[in-house]
Order: structure tokens, then C-alpha cells, then sequence
């Protein structure tokens, strides 16, 4: 009898063990990614389609984090012929592998990859209406049982920089944000950058003597210069009234020649260039992350490639001294690595492509640290996600401790 008796806890005990296996194993490697699909009704009664990513098979609620979207841009950050990798998506699965949730959404009238319902309106947004709908997320998020509503973390890359840095400061319960390439110095110095760092030097590659002809920009179209490079190459000194072929821009073309002369025409006029461009005035709806430096209080991580031709880093490093009184600042520098923390040649060869994996490692852990200093405002009730056959086998297990504990109870009694 006795025999019976401790077969029957060794049975018990075995199918106890084996139960705890897969959670002792989720704990010693990235997690298994689940995503959750829901809407959000952002402004103008736009609905968008959002998404929330987190750690699948685990309890919660997870540190969060919101991606602050680009008017123009999916949820993924495709914009087809531009960027065809999507960004968000690798990095949402990254952070969520790691124990980190993550919000990502459609943004007003776009409805997929370079699909919008109304494109003047898309590029009408200022970064007022992009703080204005990332807050709309946040409100409709953070009741999500996943998603712990005291370390939720805001993130902006490049223009989105400018909405993060706004939310951040205005939202003191907010528990941090996360700056990749932010735009820290004025939008006119930063336009007239573009030009004397990164496409005139492009521009030169063809033209040593800095005679920039319709054949010389038709060249350099055809050439390896980045995303960057090439937009504001088109956009600045191409007569986009001719579309037969190439023509220079008479805006710089002063005598009228059919070439533009780099010191003579195109640097004395850059600056009345980029003070007629319409997107500088939408840059301008609020402050620039360094005039920031002095508002916000929540821990900040700025992410910055040393080759980065969008935002360069001289000026990025000035954020140094706007949050000098800062308590929690911190700027991760990374040679070789461009606005997209890719690698890249020179700041003129930007592409888009995915972050590397050393800034997600930085990024993933500096997150998870920050989260560890708030205490979670919630029970865990993110419910891990189980399988259909689990709770049987747990039934099982206690019909197998019963049935030793009576056959004990029946030795000893007899």
C-alpha cells in the first residue's frame, strides 16, 4: 500500500515539474511576440487602426512604450518607393521580445502603405495635431490590461522628435521618452544644413567646379545618395514645372544661363530658399527638442549616429548643455550609423533601413531599467496567454495528489 501511495505523489510531483518548465524557460530568453489589434478615433473623427505588441505567454502589465507616428507614414514606417522596410514593426517585436510593450497606429487619413484618404490633409498636420492624436493613444491604451499605466514611455524619431518632446513635457505622469535623431537646433539652421553638409557636397561629387547643370543633377539622381540627399536635391534645384526632362530651378538660376553656380547663385540664396518652404512653418507649431531641455523632468534617452545627415550630430550634442540641470539624461553616440542608426558611409548615403541591433540593445535595456524604478500601479492581470490543454493536466495533477492523500490516510487508518 504504501508503494501505491508514493507512486501516486511521484505521478503528482512529475506533472507539478514538468508544468513549470516552459515558464522557467520563458525567463531565460527573448519572449514569443503577440500583437493585439484595436482602433482609435483620432482628430477630425478620423479612426485609425493601431496595434499593441507584447510579450506573449507572460503575465503583465508591461512598461509601454507609444511610437509617435509621422503624418505620413503606416503604422510600420512604410512609405513605398521610400521606405519599403518597416522600421516599426522590427522594432515593436524587438522591445516586446524583451518584455516591453508597444503602440503603434495608422496616423489621420492614412489607411496603409502610401495609401491615404486624403493626402492634402495628411501634410496639412502640424506636430500640434501629432501630440493631439498620440495623446488620443495614450488615453485609449493605458486601460488595456496589458499595459501598465504608470511606465508608459513616449518615442519620436526625427520631425516626430518635435510631438514627443511637447507630450513628454506637458504630461508630468508620463514615465520617460525615447529621442532617435531629434531636432535640436532651430528649423532654418537646420534647413540650410541640409544643403551646405549633405547635398551640395553630393552635388560636388559630380561637379568639382561647382557648376551644377541639368546634366549633373540628372547624374546625381541616378546616383547612390541617400533619401535625404536626393529629396532635397529634387525639391531645391529642380524646375519642377518642366517635366519633359531635367531643368535647373530658375529660383537660383539668377542670369538665366541653365547652370546654377555654387557660389554665386546657389549659397547666397539658400536662405531665402528654405524661408519660402511651407514645412519649416509646420515645424514651428512647437518647440524644438533643446528648448525643451529646461521643461522636461522624465528620464530621457536620446539615440544619435554619427553620420546622421538629417540631424546632425554637432547639434544633437548640444542637447548636453539644454539638459545639463536634467536628472536623468542620457545621449548614446554611434560611430558609423545614419539617421535610420544604420550603417552608412557618409551623412549624403542616409537609406532607411533598420535600426541596428546595438542602439535596440541600448534602447530595450535602458527601458526596462527605467521601469524598474516605478513601481507597477496595477496587479498583474495581463493574463498569459495559455494553452487549451493546460488546465486539464493541472486538474490531473490534483486528482493525483487526492488520490495519495487517501491512500495514505487509508494505511494509516488501518
Amino acid at each position: 500500500m504504501r508503494t501505491r501511495t508514493n507512486a501516486a505523489l511521484i505521478a503528482a510531483l512529475v506533472i507539478i515539474a514538468l508544468l513549470a518548465i516552459p515558464s522557467a524557460a520563458a525567463q531565460s530568453a527573448p519572449a514569443a511576440v503577440a500583437e493585439e489589434n484595436f482602433t482609435v478615433t483620432l482628430g477630425d473623427g478620423w479612426v485609425s487602426n493601431a496595434r499593441l505588441t507584447y510579450p506573449a505567454g507572460q503575465a503583465g502589465p508591461f512598461p509601454t512604450v507609444i511610437l509617435v507616428m509621422h503624418p505620413d507614414v503606416d503604422m510600420d514606417f512604410l512609405v513605398p518607393p521610400i521606405v519599403t522596410v518597416p522600421i516599426y514593426k522590427d522594432l515593436a517585436e524587438y522591445l516586446s521580445a524583451r518584455g516591453i510593450a508597444v503602440v503603434r497606429y495608422n496616423p489621420r487619413y492614412v489607411t496603409g502603405p502610401g495609401a491615404y484618404a486624403d493626402l492634402d490633409k495628411v501634410f496639412a498636420q502640424t506636430p500640434v495635431d501629432m501630440v493631439a492624436d498620440a495623446r488620443r493613444v495614450i488615453e485609449r491604451i493605458k486601460t488595456n490590461r496589458r499595459v501598465d499605466a504608470r511606465r508608459i514611455f513616449v518615442h519620436g524619431w526625427s520631425f516626430s522628435t518635435l510631438a514627443a518632446a511637447e507630450i513628454v513635457a506637458q504630461t508630468p505622469e508620463l514615465a520617460g521618452a525615447i529621442l532617435v535623431g531629434p531636432i535640436a537646433t532651430t528649423d532654418r539652421q537646420m534647413f540650410i544644413e541640409d544643403y551646405t553638409d549633405v547635398v551640395l557636397p553630393y552635388l560636388l561629387t559630380f561637379a568639382p567646379d561647382g557648376r551644377i547643370t541639368a546634366d549633373v543633377i540628372k547624374r546625381a539622381q541616378e546616383g547612390d545618395g541617400g533619401f535625404n540627399t536626393k529629396g532635397l536635391l529634387d525639391f531645391a534645384f529642380v524646375d519642377g514645372s518642366v517635366t519633359d526632362r531635367v531643368a535647373v530651378n530658375p529660383f537660383f538660376d539668377k542670369n538665366g544661363d541653365g547652370v546654377l553656380d555654387l557660389n554665386s547663385e546657389v549659397r547666397p540664396n539658400l536662405g531665402a530658399w528654405v524661408d519660402q518652404d511651407s514645412f519649416v512653418d509646420l515645424m514651428r507649431a512647437v518647440p524644438n527638442v533643446y528648448d525643451q531641455g529646461a521643461v522636461i523632468r522624465q528620464p530621457v534617452l536620446v539615440l544619435q549616429g554619427e553620420l546622421d545627415g538629417a540631424t546632425r550630430l554637432r547639434n544633437v550634442r548640444g542637447l548636453n548643455q539644454a539638459f545639463a540641470n536634467h536628472p536623468d539624461f542620457t545621449l548614446k553616440e554611434y560611430p558609423g550609423l545614419g539617421h535610420a542608426l544604420e550603417p552608412t558611409r557618409g551623412i549624403s548615403y542616409n537609406q532607411l533601413t533598420f535600426y541596428s541591433e546595438q542602439p535596440k540593445a541600448d534602447y530595450a535595456a535602458w527601458v526596462l531599467s527605467r521601469a524598474a524604478k516605478i513601481p507597477s500601479a496595477l496587479p498583474r492581470t495581463g493574463g498569459a496567454e495559455q494553452p487549451a490543454w493546460l488546465a486539464p493536466l493541472v486538474l490531473l495533477a490534483l486528482l493525483a495528489l487526492l488520490a495519495g492523500w487517501r491512500l495514505r490516510r487509508g494505511v494509516v487508518e488501518g
